[in-house]
């Protein structure tokens, strides 16, 4: 490496650069062309601004002129305008369209970005994929606090290096190159969502962009007149291009991201700066085109625009926007950012407005000073749930994801099935408690029926939870590998045997456990929960995942009988593709039918065709199946989710207290010989 940084100057391959990396990133947000890597052009705009931030004040440094406080001025009117208004335009928005828990998060994110930590606030809330963050208007601003934080660090490391040890200014930035990125390969395995959102494993993109400015020209042709690129210049903006074209199409949500993955897109993007650099190579001509230059111009605006408007149309239709109305927001979103870089970007970095310094530095605090404000007003009015008083009892429901007995956690069978605060219904009875609820996050759901119905016949029950994990003994859900479940089940029904309860009800989303997700609705994100086992492995299949669910079902429910207990299996309630709340209340509010809001029996029954099989064939004398359907989906064939201005459901497939109140007369049989019995 040399000392000596590239003089500045414009380029427009840059330009048409930016210009690939915003479009991927706004297609993925979009979930168009089938661009499942979209999201590495976040990487790309990495080492872009390494290299032309680090291109802008590394003379300066040398040379003793670099003024942290200049410095931060080009900042604020590079970043603050535009960011400033989509914020405002935003925070309107989400005052219409945000429900209260939903409106909270959002001002928790204003409060985050005026101190430019949300990495660090949505690294701690949901995943970057996560169905959550494709309504979350503001999630995009992650790379805005990563970028801040390393310019707020990066000029004060380089005027150290150079006052101090000035021949270890470009081995200084390799060594934290090198460093940020061995620290991103090893946090992708143990620590993913670091190392996803966090600074220093993602520094490394930044730094790679810097080290351009030591890296030697790329060369041209010997003995040529007008500096024709070398084949080596023309081979790397190639192999450059080709390596963020296979990210972009061949990365996806599963992908282990960033560590060495993200070595191709920020390696390609690398190259492409390269090899641009001394000549017009191909690549760079190409990227030099009006219509890319164009768009690189404006993708500051394009990139801050596109998010809030795909997440509150999101927010409106409470669902995933169809191809059609992705094209018409990615337009709209594109005709913002034109008006914002015009007359807002623009005019700021041109000094029309303001013109000083200190004006600038005043109306920069004055603009954090209101988002504060905002950010605080919205956390303190708990998101101002009196926007929403004529909806509120849906409104209730969204306030209900929690688990429905914290006292009881998931995953501590020991503790479910010796401890007396796990205990449902009539819980001080001399006599031991007479039957068992075991299940996944479903059986919690009904807890509320299960207890009511119990305590009204006079029974106490056990009841044993483990989110994610099917009664069924040795089993997992293989996306992601949780092997959890084989620990609880094997511990669950030695626990059951010991207690000698004779009568077990098992409750689950089985059909979720066998049958691929609904890639429309709000789990389009989400892992496969695919059931494997000690022989199969992960289920990497439907197909595999059923053998599994049949085989062990049987198991365990073999193992019960011989126990001497009788088997309860309940079937599943309708699984939707939306927020059924969130559904309502925008139903409601726009004047609509909610009584519409539903799915037809149909296709409830086709979901669930593979395990109803499974589930009947098992019945006999001392196995009982019970099936919920018939009071969500009648009549005319349609399962409805509201009743009585109640929400039936707390998310997409997780009954509400209503809802499973509802459902009680399913189980009557069962309550009735149990108190008979007992």
């Amino acid at each position: 490496m040399t000392e000596a940084p590239v003089a500045a100057q414009y380029r427009s391959d840059i330009d048409g650069l930016r210009a690939i990396a915003v479009v991927a990133v706004v297609l993925f947000h979009a979930d168009i062309g089938g661009l499942s890597g979209g999201y590495v052009g976040v990487d790309v705009f990495f080492v872009i601004s390494g290299f032309l931030i680090a291109r802008l004040i590394l003379g300066q440094v040398q040379q003793g002129t670099f003024s942290l406080v200049s410095f931060w001025e080009r900042r604020i009117r590079r970043i603050f305008p535009a960011l400033f208004v989509v914020t405002l335009v935003s925070c309107a928005l989400a005052w219409r369209a945000l429900l209260p828990v939903d409106f909270v998060r959002f001002g928790h994110a204003l409060l985050a970005q005026s101190i430019f930590s949300q990495n660090i606030l949505f690294w701690s809330q949901s995943g970057y994929f996560q169905s959550p963050a494709a309504t979350n208007p503001l999630l995009h601003t992650w790379t805005l606090a990563v970028e801040e934080q390393f310019y707020v660090l990066f000029p004060l490391a380089l005027y150290l290096l150079e006052r101090f040890a000035p021949r270890w200014l470009s081995r200084g930035i390799l060594l934290a190159a090198a460093g940020s990125f061995l620290l991103s390969v090893s946090a992708v395995h143990n620590h993913p969502g670091a190392a996803f959102f966090w600074l220093p494993p993602r520094a490394w993109e930044l730094l790679l962009g810097v080290c351009l400015n030591f890296a030697p020209t790329a060369p041209v042709r010997t003995g040529s007149v007008n500096e024709r690129p070398s084949a080596l210049a023309e081979g790397a903006g190639i192999v450059g291009l080709a390596l963020i074209a296979y990210s972009v199409t061949c990365f996806n949500a599963n992908t282990l991201f960033p560590g060495l993955a993200a070595a191709a897109p920020c390696g390609g993007a690398a190259l492409v700066i390269w090899s641009g650099g001394a000549s017009s190579t191909l690549v760079a001509r190409a990227l030099s085109r009006r219509p890319l230059v164009a768009i690189g111009l404006i993708s500051y605006s394009l990139y801050l625009w596109h998010m809030p408007v795909l997440a509150f149309w999101r927010n409106l239709v409470v669902r995933q926007l169809t191809l059609p109305e992705s094209l018409i927001a990615i337009l709209l979103a594109t005709g913002l950012a034109w008006v914002s870089y015009t007359w807002v970007e623009t005019p700021v970095r041109r000094r029309v407005f303001p013109t000083t310094q200190r004006l600038l530095f005043i109306y920069a605090f004055a603009g954090v000073g209101v988002v504060v404000g905002l950010g605080l007003a919205i956390h303190f009015g708990d998101g101002f749930r009196g926007r929403f008083a004529s909806v509120d009892r849906y409104l209730a429901e969204t306030y209900l994801l929690g688990p429905t007995r914290p006292d009881c956690p998931s995953a501590e069978p020991e503790r479910s099935l010796r401890d007396a605060t796990c205990l449902i219904g009539r819980q001080k009875l001399a006599r031991p408690p007479a039957f068992v609820l075991w299940g996944d996050s479903h059986a919690d759901a009904l807890l509320p029926a299960f207890d009511e119905l119990a305590d009204r016949a006079g029974l106490a029950g056990y009841y044993s939870w483990s989110t994610g994990c099917p009664p069924i003994v040795g089993v997992y859900p293989a996306t992601p590998p949780n092997n959890t479940c084989l620990l609880d089940s094997a511990k669950t029904i030695e626990l059951i045997r010991q207690a000698g309860v004779k009568q077990v009800i098992l409750v689950s989303r089985w059909s979720a456990y066998v049958e691929p997700r609904d890639r429309t609705g709000v789990e389009q994100d989400e892992g496969e929960l695919f059931l494997g086992d000690a022989n199969s492995g992960r289920g990497n299949s439907s197909a595999q995942a059923k053998q599994v669910f049949t085989k062990h079902l049987k198991t365990t429910v073999d193992s019960l009988l011989a126990a001497g207990a009788s088997v309860w299996i309940v079937k599943d309630v309708p699984e939707y593709d939306v927020l059924v709340p969130k559904k309502l209340i925008n139903v409601a509010r726009l004047g609509g039918d909610v009584a519409k809001v539903g799915m037809p029996l149909a296709r409830h029954l086709a979901r669930q065709g593979f395990v109803s099989s499974v589930i009947d064939a098992l019945a006999g004398p001392r196995v009982h199946v019970i099936d919920p359907t018939p009071f969500l989906c009648e009549p005319a064939d349609f399962c409805r989710v509201e009743h009585n201005g109640w929400s039936l459901y707390k998310d997409d497939d997780h009954l509400s207290p209503h809802g499973a109140q509802l459902i009680e007369p399913a189980f009557d049989g069962l309550f009735a010989g149990l108190a008979s019995a007992g």
